[in-house]
């Protein structure tokens, strides 16, 4: 295994009481200490973290400390952690307070565990059984309500070196504690007990003289998802358990990656780069001891098993679809499941009038192909990234967009004109000809691409000659979402004022906006105006559109002599 600094192993912990601020690495040790950075190490390092937040935050929990460990079971200061974890305390919670073990209150402060792992108080208890809460040191002064300083002493400590270990003070920064000179105040110490025989299933027992076990067989994997899961042959006089070894192509040895319990012969390795090669082999440990006349507790580790070559999975694979369209009153997503089953679907959107960046919008098990919701901000575009993550990487994204309605697309839609006004009625219409009157063709595409009128000269009559007229139940469509999800179906509204005689040749369709996906918009190209030829006398005020995404309640600007048409439902 690699050997790193001590500040190395501890920069990423601890939180003050009073902020719980991350510890710099200035105020970690000062010497250049070296260990190992082994699994127990960072496990015990966020045990004492997780104490000291626990202590900050309910003085409960340092009074049942100080209670057990006064009990003296072996004659120190001190209490083995499997005793301790199932005392109660109470923490205060809305409706008054409530009972619950140190085990359960401790865990609100441990790091949070993938599902099918074991919460870090367990694998202690299981990696080393005779784990310890001591106060070796002025214990009679600690009034079980400040918090003192919480040391551990590491795996590969050796106590005639005396060399520093490491401590947590009481401002929550990890700093380096003298092995030399006894501090004069109370420190919480987590170490192994040197007095108690090996603990099996949370029972004392006299631990027979250990041997060494033969070598795990018949190794082998399997890659699945996002995981290699190792199998071997299970060993039944194996006391302690097993370990797992790794290395991969920039690793210059092996390091042990997992402990595992001795009624176990599988683990299932998550912590993976993806498509990259691993060498895995694995141990087994009895635990016993040395000798008649030796009560030290030893670990006898077996010989490697076979060494199997494995490579990772791959990032998973884009969606082999997705496709954005109206539901209802707000917008449904759906895309391809291609078997994935351990992934989860990340959706992302953007609404590129206001940002350029996505924001998440929903995370979905692999069973789930479709989600639906109701946007806020209707009627502007709306883009869509969708891709695949797992514990490898994400996959490759794909997009679609749409302008979500305003209108509910699974009800007809009614479409009015509640008011025309002019710039300058004078232009349109001369005094000793009397009020304006307004005709209204009205032009959709159908699936075939072909241009129909749905509306034929609707007459518009103005009660003075002014410039604005209001109407009321002028309805001029009835709009229905297609179920092809054309979306971007439009209405183009034709103006004549002053002739009843209003005839028209159309010579171009009037094509809606496609969806271009590639561009993530509409292709303008196939949004063309048509091109007509009139038989009237009357004005021509040209031509308006309005895309059924658009707010019923908008108006439209004709191309001449200042008229507005108002629309509404």
């Amino acid at each position: 295994m690699k050997k790193i600094l001590y500040f190395t192993l501890f920069a990423s912990v601890l939180l003050s009481c009073n902020k719980y601020e991350q510890s710099s690495k200035s105020s970690l040790l000062n010497d250049t200490h070296n260990l190992m950075n082994t699994e127990y190490n960072n496990k015990v390092a966020s045990l004492a973290t997780a104490l000291h937040q626990a202590l900050c935050e309910n003085n409960q929990l340092g009074l049942k400390v100080k209670e057990e460990a006064l009990k003296r079971f072996d004659g120190d200061v001190n209490v083995l952690l499997t005793d301790l974890l199932p005392q109660t305390i109470e923490k205060q919670i809305k409706s008054g307070k409530e009972e619950i073990s140190i085990k359960e209150y401790l865990t609100l402060f441990l790091p949070k565990t993938k599902s099918g792992e074991s919460n870090l108080l367990e694998a202690l208890q299981e990696m080393n059984p005779t784990l310890q809460v001591a106060i070796p040191v002025h214990s009679e002064d600690w009034d079980g309500v400040s918090v003192p300083k919480i040391a551990f002493v590491p795996e590969n400590n050796v106590e005639s070196e005396r060399k520093p270990i490491p401590a947590i003070d009481e401002n929550g920064k990890w700093i380096s504690m003298s092995a030399t000179q006894e501090p004069n105040e109370p420190v919480i110490v987590l170490s192994l007990n040197e007095r108690v025989p090996v603990i099996n299933d949370s029972l004392i027992i006299k631990p027979t003289i250990v041997t060494q076990p033969s070598a795990p067989t018949n190794l082998t994997a399997n890659v699945y998802g996002d995981v290699i899961e190792m199998v071997w042959d299970k060993n039944n006089q194996v006391t302690g358990g097993y370990y797992l070894y790794r290395k991969s192509l920039y690793d210059d040895s092996f390091q042990k990656i997992a402990t595992i319990k001795a009624n176990t012969a599988s683990y299932a390795d998550f912590n993976l780069v993806a498509c990259q090669y691993y060498r895995y082999y694995v141990t087994a440990y009895n635990v016993g001891k040395t000798s008649n006349n030796n009560s030290l507790i030893s670990y006898l580790e077996s010989d490697p098993s076979n060494e199997i070559n494995v490579q990772a999975p791959n990032i998973p694979s884009p969606f082999s679809k997705l496709d954005v369209f109206c539901q209802g009153p707000g917008v449904e997503i759906r895309w391809s499941m291609d078997n994935y089953p351990n992934s989860t679907t990340v959706l992302e959107w953007m609404d590129p009038s206001v940002s350029i960046n996505y924001s998440p919008l929903v995370e979905c098990p692999a069973s789930q192909n479709q989600y639906t919701y109701i946007p806020s901000n209707k009627g502007r575009k709306h883009v869509y990234k969708g891709y695949r993550k797992n514990g490898i990487g994400n996959s490759e994204p794909i997009y679609d967009f749409i302008y979500p309605p305003y209108r509910n697309a699974a009800e007809i839609s009614p479409v009015y004109i509640n008011k025309i006004t002019i710039n300058d009625v004078n232009e349109v219409e001369a005094w000793y000809s009397g009020a304006p009157e307004f005709y209204i063709k009205v032009f959709r595409v159908d699936d075939a691409g072909n241009t129909i009128e749905v509306m034929n000269s609707l007459k518009f009559a103005f009660n003075k000659h002014n410039n604005s007229q209001s109407f009321t139940n002028r309805k001029v469509y009835d709009w229905m979402y297609d179920l092809n999800y054309k979306w971007a179906d439009r209405l183009t509204f034709y103006v004549i004022e002053g002739d009843n005689d209003f005839t028209m040749n159309i010579t171009a369709k009037a094509s809606v906006g496609k969806k271009v996906v590639g561009k993530l918009d509409l292709d303008v190209l196939l949004a063309a105006e048509c091109h007509t030829s009139f038989k009237t006398s009357g004005q021509d005020c040209g031509q308006t559109n309005l895309y059924y995404f658009e707010d019923p309640n908008s108006s439209k600007n004709m191309q001449a002599y200042g008229v507005t048409l108002y629309f509404g439902e």
